[in-house]
């Protein structure tokens, strides 16, 4: 049952696991400092997907750009359409 993951939160688990055996609260972040590194985190996995697929284009650009003409192509026959 993957849906039952939505049940869990596993913030508050550990939050209240550590209270109950006593660790010291040093070692747990609070939910601002957590939340923060949560996001951090998200941002910097969107800015490395947006570089990824910037270069996909590039290099699909620079790839088409390499493509030769009037060998009957399927870039022949794009191009035909369109002009």
């Amino acid at each position: 049952w993957p849906e039952a993951r939505h049940k869990v939160d596993p913030m508050q688990a550990i939050d209240d696991y550590a209270k109950a055996k006593g660790a010291s609260p040093k070692i747990i972040r609070g939910d601002d400092e957590a939340a923060e590194m949560a996001a951090a985190e998200a941002q910097a996995m969107q800015a490395q997907t947006a570089m990824d697929q910037g270069m996909a284009g590039a290099q699909a650009a620079k790839t088409l750009s390499e493509t030769q003409m009037g060998e009957d192509s399927v870039l022949d026959a794009l191009a035909g359409a369109v002009g």
